[in-house]
């Protein structure tokens, strides 16, 4: 049995994932993102980092207008 933290947890993970896959999807952002990804870091990746741990990035606000339309 899961606690209710686990199941918030586990959402949020699932939601990363498809924005993740929504991001390599798009030659775009996959684009944008490529242009900031340290060397070993994949779009996935990075993408997943951003909106596991959201912070103020170029690349989220791009990520944010494109969810929007």
């Amino acid at each position: 049995m899961h606690t209710a933290k686990q199941i918030e947890v586990k959402q949020k993970f699932r939601e990363a994932v498809v924005c993740a896959k929504g991001v390599i999807s798009n030659p775009d952002l996959a684009a944008s993102y490529l242009v900031s990804a340290k060397p070993g870091t994949s779009v996935y990746n990075l993408a997943l980092a951003d909106y596991a741990k959201p912070k103020k990035s170029p690349r989220l606000e791009i990520l944010n207008a494109s969810a929007a339309l």
